[in-house]
Formats: C-alpha cells, structure tokens, sequence
C-alpha cells in the first residue's frame, strides 16, 4: 500500500491562524524560522489521526494562545488532510470546539461546559468509532508513527523495538540453532521442555545450595572423625581373653563365698548376686547410652538431608507455577487467535486487479480455498492447544507432587525434633547399702576376704578394659560408616555441581550462538545499521536489550544516543525503508531539523516533507521537489 499526502490544511491549530499546504504526492520541503510553525505542520497530520502530537503524547494542547498565555476561546480549531492511498483520494477532517450553554435568564450568560470533536471522512460526518476504523484501515497507528516518523523507533521502549526486529527478521528457533553449531546436540535434554530462560535460572538457583551442602559436609566428617577413639583404644587388651577373665571372675566370687560359709554362707551368695546385677546395669547403660547416641546423629543427618529435600521441592514448585503461568497465558493467546480466525469471513468477491466482481464459479472456488485454509489454521491452532493443555497438566500434577511432598518432608522433620531422653546411669546407692550392711552383720566371723577382693577388683578392671575396647571397635565403625556415607554424599554432590556447570556452560553457549545468528539475522536486513540485542552483564552472562548501532565516517558503530541529528536522520529512513518493505506500506515521512542533514539521503519510496530551519524565511515556505530527494539534496 502506497500513502501519500495530496494536502494538509490546518485553522487555529497551536496559534496557526490558517495554513494550506499542497505537496500533491510530492516530496517537499517546509522552510522557516524556528517557532514558525514546522513542526506545527507534522503534530497537525498526528492528531488528525491519532490525537497525539509528533512525539506521541496525548496531553498537549493545539487551542490558540493570548500574549498572556491562556487559551482564546469561541475559536474552532480544525485540520483536514487529503491522503492518496493507491492513488485514491481520501479526506479526512477533524474539529475541535468549545462547548458553552446559557441558562435561563434573559441576563444570564453562557457557562463553558468542555470540548467536542467532530469528524468527516470524504465530507461526511462520522462517529469517533467510524473514524477511527477508517484510519487503522489505513495502517495502525504503531505501523503508521514508525514510517512517517524517523525518531519514533528509537523513542519507544527497547522491549517494543526489539518486538519489532523480530517480528520482521523472524525468530531463529532451537533446531536452527543446534543445526549450525556443532557440540549443542545435548542442549534439548537439557532444557527438559522448559524455556532457556527458565532452566538456566533453575540451575544457577540449585548451584549455590549445593556449593553450601559441600561447604557443610567436610566438617561434618572433621567432627566426626576427632570423635573417633585414638589407636591405643582400638589394640586389644593384652593377656586372658574376656571369657577367660568373666570365668575367673565368678571363681573367685565363689572362693570369696566359700569363705564366708556357714552361718553365713546366704549372706556371701547375696552380696555377690548384687554385684553381678551392679556390673549387669552398668553394661545396659553403656549399651543404651551408645544406641541413643547414635539415634541422634541419625535423627540429626534425616532432618538435614529432609531441610535440602524441602528447598529442591520449594524450588520445583516455583518453577513449576512460572510455567504454569506461561501455559496459561499461551493459552489464552491461542483462544485468542482461534476465535478471532475462526470469526474471519470470506469478503474476497471482487478481482484485486480490476476490481470487478469474480464470475460465480471463480467466486466459489475462492471461497472454498479461504475455508480449507481457515480450517487448516484452526486446526493447527487446536493441536497446539491440545498440546500447551497437556503440558500444563503435567506442570501441574509436578508441582501437586512436590507440594505433597513438601507436606510429607515437615512431617518427618517434625517426628525428627522429637528427641528420646538419654539413657540415665543405674543408681546402686540402695544395693551398695544392702551390701555394707550384709557385710557389717558377718564381720564378727567374718574370715579375711581381702586378697580375693583384691583379685576380684584387678579381673574387673580388666573385663572393663575389654569393654571399653569392645565400645571403642564399635564407635570406630559407626563413626567409619559416617564418614563413608559422608564421603558418598559429598561425591555425589560433586558430580551434581559439575554436571550443573557443564549445562550452564552449555546453555550459555547456546545462548551466544543464538545471539550470534539473531543478531546477524537482524543486522544483515537493516544494514548498514547494526542492533546490540543482548548486552555483557558483569557475572558474564548476557541481558536481553535493545540499541540501534550508526556506522561513523570512521566506520565505528556509534549507540543511536551518541550521534547527531544528521545521523539519526539517516539511520532513521534506513529504519523506516526495510519497515515499509515488511509491512508493504509507504508513508508520509517527516523529516525534523533537516538542515542537519549533509549529503544525499535514500528514503527508499516514501513522500519526504523535510523541516528546515532557515533565519531567511520569516514564514512558512513550500517547496515542491520535481525530483526524489535523494538527488536533490
């Protein structure tokens, strides 16, 4: 489609009394003073369109000033425009007027109620909505503003431009991607269906926990192994062994007894079953204490490893409810785009290159053609659907899965704060009494017991050293097993946190051969302009942006906010050519602070109406170009 603008003409717009202005389809040139009204000419033909001025704001005011600086009223502020689209004229006008309302009263005078705008199209009066669809038939406003304007691309945000970019070069997909670059085979099982974006946080979330539960371990196993017995603990006691020695034991408790024969030969026997029970009590509790102790280091490993656990599955969910909103949202677009598809009817009864009606049969197959085509689109539309539905379902039921086991894990972390009491040491104080009054009540017969005493303490002594090494062998090998499952996990650790830096590694590196190829894509089409699509961050990672890049007279590419207006310009109608190409629309573009610009200039197949500020012309001055304005700066 071809716009062109036949005429403009403006009346008590922003303190212009009355302006016509002729190109005719032509290119032109408007010279004057500053504060003459130029860019008065371009805000003119924008809010006849759009109601915005040629930056495009809304709230600026087009009424007629006084010297003091308030608004003349009782003025009707107007513009109306021929545009030729295709070569057919159309005129549009709007007005804008005050509002006043007297009331009754012959003396009353009439109060200001606000503004009212009116509109016309090809002279005929139209409601805002009418006039309206009849400019985005045109083109949309955002399609409009960037091929009549050669600073609005650069002046929206570098999100919406970098939209823009990929919507003309098109989007560079994985397969193409993976397809161009040797050693990026294993990226897809690496995103695991998920976007790059997503999966790339998910592991440099997972890394530091990691790195932290490394950190933990080592010591963990320092602590366990200083609690491990020392050498000499571990070396057998030497001489009799433990059987031997209980055997000698009772021996000489029984030689002990055999003294104490007679009339008091039950007392002897007593004594001695209470010892054994002393020494059998002493043993439990040593048993216990070692058993309670390492159910505590157990409750204690269940509980940490439960926490780690917990975190990964807080982790999954997160991720899990990002996806699901990005399902969510696809799917909407994608109800969205079938309804709006499926509402699109066949109105193609006419030749596009004669503009008569189609013969009937013609007519038919035509309309057939728009049906299979439209059915083959909802189709499509639904098997995409069908397949975002299903891969919602899964996200969901994933993150069911890890909240219910998140519940299960508090669980067990609870049962895990619930500690047993430690095993208390057996009280003989009322079995040492027994005996001291057994023993006192037998010493007026009582035979000289003490080198068996002594016999028996020295065997003790030596049981105990048995026991303690037996207690010693045992914690050794505990403790052994604790480092090794330990050593284990903190392997298995490792092997994680390398695998995860490969995936980063190689999702980074797919990520820069995808900016590679996009970026290429996208400077090769607006050459000779270049595009920074991602930027350096200081981890090393890249953030997506968005910056137009002039080449200098040097041949460095200079960011758009660094050069000068005569660049910017240049820069701005190469835009503006390769957008009129993907759109297929040629428009009006104005040309600001022209003067600027040195040199022949290449508007592609756009009407340019160059600005000039010039002190020569105290009003404004047309000029019409014979010729395109490549050849007549």
């Amino acid at each position: 489609m071809q716009i062109k603008l036949q005429s403009l003409k403006l009346k008590n717009f922003k303190g212009i009394k009355q302006f016509t202005f002729q190109p005719e389809g032509a290119d032109a040139e408007i010279r004057g003073q500053n504060g003459t009204g130029k860019s008065t000419v371009a805000d003119a033909l924008n809010w006849l369109l759009f109601d915005k001025n040629q930056a495009g704001e809304k709230a600026f005011s087009i009424k007629t000033l006084d010297g003091g600086n308030e608004a003349v009223h009782g003025l009707d502020h107007e513009v109306e425009a021929t545009l030729l689209v295709d070569g057919r004229p159309l005129q549009l006008g709007k007005m804008m007027r005050e509002k006043w309302t007297k009331k009754r009263g012959a003396n009353a005078e009439a109060a200001f109620q606000g503004h009212e705008t009116l509109y016309t199209v090809d002279g005929i009066p139209k409601k805002k909505s009418d006039y309206d669809s009849a400019v985005t038939a045109i083109a949309p406003e955002e399609s409009f503003r960037l091929l009549t304007s050669t600073t609005y691309f650069n002046a929206i945000k570098w999100q919406d431009r970098r939209r823009i970019l990929l919507e003309v070069t098109g989007k560079v997909s994985d397969a193409e991607v993976i397809a161009a670059h040797e050693g990026l085979e294993g990226i897809e099982a690496v995103l695991d269906g998920h976007s790059l974006d997503d999966r790339t946080k998910a592991l440099k979330s997972r890394r530091p926990k990691i790195n932290t539960a490394l950190n933990e371990i080592q010591p963990r196993i320092d602590e366990a192994l200083r609690a491990k017995p020392e050498e000499a603990e571990l070396c057998p006691p030497k001489g009799k062994s433990y059987e031997a020695l209980r055997k000698e034991w009772r021996e000489a408790q029984n030689r002990r007894a055999a003294m104490l024969a007679g009339d008091t030969t039950a007392t002897g026997e007593e004594i001695l079953r209470h010892r054994e029970a002393m020494a059998t009590l002493n043993r439990q509790h040593d048993e216990a204490l070692r058993a309670w102790r390492a159910g505590e280091e157990t409750k204690k490993e269940k509980a940490r490893k439960a926490t780690q656990e917990v975190e990964d599955n807080e982790h999954k969910v997160e991720r899990e409810v990002s996806l699901i909103e990005d399902y969510t949202n696809s799917l909407e677009a994608l109800r969205e785009k079938w309804a709006e598809r499926n509402a699109t009817e066949w109105t193609e009864s006419e030749c596009p290159t004669c503009g008569q009606a189609l013969p009937e049969e013609q007519a038919e197959e035509a309309q057939t053609r728009f049906n299979e085509k439209r059915a083959e689109e909802l189709k499509a539309i639904e098997a995409e659907a069908k397949k975002q539905t299903a891969a919602l379902q899964e996200s969901i039921k994933r993150k069911e899965a890890a909240e219910s086991r998140i519940d299960e894990l508090i669980a067990a972390e609870d049962a895990q704060e619930t500690h047993d009491p430690e095993p208390v040491a057996p009280d003989h104080s009322e079995r040492e009494k027994t005996i001291a009054t057994l023993t006192a009540g037998s010493t007026s017969a009582a035979p000289n017991t003490k080198p068996i005493d002594e016999e028996v303490e020295r065997i003790e002594a030596q049981i105990a050293a048995f026991e303690r090494f037996s207690a010693a062998l045992k914690q050794s090998a505990d403790i052994d097993k604790r480092v090794g499952d330990l050593m284990a996990e903190k392997k298995e650790l490792g092997i994680e946190l390398d695998a995860i830096d490969q995936n980063i590694a190689l999702l980074e590196e797919f990520l820069r051969c995808k900016v590679a190829m996009l970026t290429g894509t996208v400077n090769e089409r607006f050459a000779p302009l270049s595009f920074r699509l991602f930027g350096e961050q200081v981890n090393g990672g890249l953030a997506e942006t968005c910056e137009t890049l002039v080449p200098s007279a040097n041949g460095a590419m200079v960011p758009w906010s660094d050069v000068n207006t005569g660049a910017r310009v240049r820069a701005g109608l190469q835009i503006i050519k390769v957008l009129s190409g993907h759109y297929g629309i040629t428009a009006p573009v104005f040309i600001d602070n022209a003067e600027s610009v040195t040199g022949s200039i290449d508007n592609g197949e756009s009407q340019t109406i160059k600005l000039i500020a010039t002190e020569e012309a105290a009003e404004l001055k047309i000029t019409l170009l014979e010729q395109p304005l490549a050849l007549a700066v």
